[in-house]
């Protein structure tokens, strides 16, 4: 196996973070990240309970690998509310 890895020109995978890090080159598209970030940007609550906005928002965040301050989050979470509330 060391020989085929070696002869491909690839890394030997040794670590969770090396296989994740192979297994997004080679099956994720290059513009999954900015389509996540782009459906995060347009979330809304629409017909959904406040908490399955917010659990969705939480979502988004995390697969889209967002870290932002809890005060650019609550802004987030506050614009796509509906407005009665």
């Amino acid at each position: 196996m060391k020989s085929n890895v070696k002869r491909m020109l690839r890394p030997l995978i040794n670590t969770w973070q090396d296989m994740k890090r192979v297994l997004r080159e080679r099956f994720v598209s290059s513009y999954y990240g900015r389509d996540l970030y782009n459906k995060l940007q347009r979330l809304i609550q629409g017909n959904k309970s406040v908490d399955e906005y917010y659990q969705e928002m939480e979502i988004s965040l995390i697969r889209a690998q967002i870290e932002e301050s809890q005060e650019a989050t609550i802004a987030r979470f506050l614009h796509g509310l509906n407005r009665e509330i």
